[in-house]
């Protein structure tokens, strides 16, 4: 019965290891694609009272 027991938690520890991993692939690249965002609005200018936003070109 102890074996039985040992690779159930073998089992479970690495499902548990590959959602972890799996969810921090996903974080990473919400990260990744945030930056994107930000990096973008570089050129970007926003009125404040419409919220119409125009790019700057220069």
């Amino acid at each position: 019965m102890q074996w039985a027991a040992r690779q159930q938690f073998h089992h479970r520890s690495v499902l548990m290891q590959t959602w972890g991993a799996v969810l921090l692939l996903v974080a990473c690249a919400l990260w990744i694609w945030l930056g994107v965002l930000l990096v973008d609005q570089q050129d970007v200018y926003c009125y404040r009272v419409s919220m119409q936003c125009k790019v700057v070109t220069e």
